[in-house]
């Protein structure tokens, strides 16, 4: 899927980076003071306490998301680039295709899950076989 946007090269730098910065992100239930010392919060440490009375994030409709990514990109963008994206936008939305594909993965994924947006979901489905 990104492959057609990146060169081999760029995309495993792309990919390779992903994954440092998904790793290296770590949860903790402490926070820390002015001088730099762990601290507990103020409800005790138990930061996830309620999170089975949370309503679970859904996923956002794929047609949606798109026409936000053409709108966010749009003005940096010179007409030839535009409709370079536009084309592989519309590449990603054929039935059957890339974005309908990973849309049922991230919709199996939010069932299973309390949070289907977590570090490394991106290498994740970059790397599952579909």
């Amino acid at each position: 899927m990104l492959r057609g946007f990146l060169s081999g090269s760029a995309f495993s730098k792309t990919l390779n980076s992903v994954s440092r910065f998904s790793t290296s992100l770590k949860f903790s239930s402490s926070t820390m003071s002015r001088d730099g010392q762990p601290t507990s919060p103020p409800n005790g440490g138990d930061l996830l306490r309620d999170q089975d009375r949370l309503p679970k994030l859904p996923v956002p409709d794929l047609q949606q998301t798109l026409s936000k990514y053409l709108a966010s990109v749009t003005p940096h963008l010179t007409a030839e680039q535009l409709q370079v994206t536009g084309a592989a936008v519309k590449t990603f939305l054929e039935p059957g295709g890339d974005g309908e594909r990973l849309q049922r993965k991230l919709k199996d994924r939010a069932e299973k899950l309390d949070n289907w947006v977590s570090p490394g979901l991106f290498i994740q489905m970059l790397t599952t076989p579909s």
